[in-house]
């Protein structure tokens, strides 16, 4: 929270080009020029201003930073809500997907029969290497095998973002029940986090709750939040990982804490393809882990948002909607589709974070 008031806060407000305004607690709205066009018109207006995000908002603590999608006026902005003393801070920066999106997805289906033949052949060879019995055959192997983990987890990311941006992913929905879904996928990852040398915490929800969803694409965006959680995160404290139910969504947190400038680095993940910088730091990536998650997040009708605390304590959620798809959306819904191409989806997605000993073909 920051101790200020609006009326301290907007000269500085009206100096900038980016999009701003803050809502009073009497729910009038003040704003800058950039933002005249962009602001609801009162706080009453504004959960229909943030549409799927607006759950995410209610849930806010109000004395962290929160991070959230928008869509105004055909253009998607990434809005940050800070607390002041009397109202409520919005700054918006404007997010546009990459122009090159279909490329990248036309090259991802290209590099597949390769990446294919590629992995067929090394599955092979380090079946021979394993008689030889040698450790440092076997070290490097299974060093090899991980980055061709890698290589499959950017090719079917690059092949997925961009019909995931546009809509035309065809979800293959799943009738559900939040408890018998979280909690097998929490006890595979709590044991996948200790070989990364962390401790993930789970909470699955006691009551029966049903929902609807794509089960194969919301476990990947939970896993790519974990992923960056232990990419980010302090060592030495634990990853919590838990569900709320809300009465329009349903909510999925994780929580990890991060040194500060870890806090900003995972906070700019978002825009990561955009922004690389002259040294981008090695742990990276290609950048499409959270902007995965957060389109996954938008077929369900949710968002995902990001909120960052003093202590660097750092909560990301993805919220799915409640709501029941059409009869007509279940009944052309797609068959079930291994995207991982028979590998363990653990392995794909967290590959960039867990050590090459997990990926020693005795194991695997």
């Amino acid at each position: 929270m920051l101790s200020q008031t609006i009326d301290q806060i907007m000269p500085l407000l009206l100096s900038l080009q980016q999009p701003a305004f803050c809502i009073r607690q009497d729910g009038g709205v003040a704003c800058n020029g950039a933002a005249r066009h962009l602001a609801p018109e009162n706080r009453d207006g504004l959960t229909t201003w943030l549409d799927a995000a607006a759950s995410l908002y209610e849930g806010w603590n109000r004395k962290d930073g929160l991070e959230l999608p928008v869509k105004r006026a055909g253009r998607s902005y990434s809005v940050t809500i800070q607390a002041l003393l009397d109202g409520e801070l919005f700054l918006l920066s404007e997010s546009g997907g990459s122009s090159a999106g279909a490329s990248l997805a036309v090259a991802a289906q290209v590099l597949r029969q390769p990446l294919t033949e590629l992995f067929s052949l090394s599955q092979q060879l380090f079946g021979d290497l394993e008689e030889a019995e040698d450790p440092a055959l076997q070290s490097q192997t299974a060093a090899m095998s991980r980055h061709l983990y890698r290589l499959v987890r950017i090719t079917g990311n690059l092949a997925d973002l961009e019909q995931l941006r546009s809509g035309q992913y065809r979800l293959r929905w799943s009738r559900l029940e939040l408890g018998s879904y979280l909690a097998p996928m929490a006890e595979a990852l709590t044991a996948v986090c200790a070989d990364a040398g962390r401790t993930l915490e789970c909470k699955t929800p006691r009551e029966q709750v049903q929902f609807f969803a794509d089960q194969d694409l919301l476990e990947r965006a939970i896993l790519n939040l974990l992923s960056n959680a232990i990419k980010y995160g302090t060592a030495a404290q634990p990853i919590r990982l838990w569900a709320e139910v809300r009465p329009t969504a349903i909510l999925f947190r994780v929580r990890n804490h991060c040194a500060g400038a870890d806090g900003d680095l995972l906070s700019a993940a978002f825009q990561r393809m955009e922004q690389r910088g002259v040294l981008p730091d090695p742990r990276w990536g290609v950048g499409l882990g959270l902007p995965l998650a957060r389109h996954i997040a938008q077929l369900h009708g949710g968002a995902v948002a990001l909120e960052a605390a003093a202590d660097g304590t750092v909560t990301v959620t993805i919220s799915i909607s409640r709501k029941r798809p059409s009869q007509e959306a279940l009944l052309k819904s797609p068959p079930p589709q291994d995207y991982a191409g028979g590998m363990q989806r653990s392995l794909v997605e967290l590959s960039d974070v867990l050590p090459d000993r997990c990926y020693d073909s005795t194991m695997i």
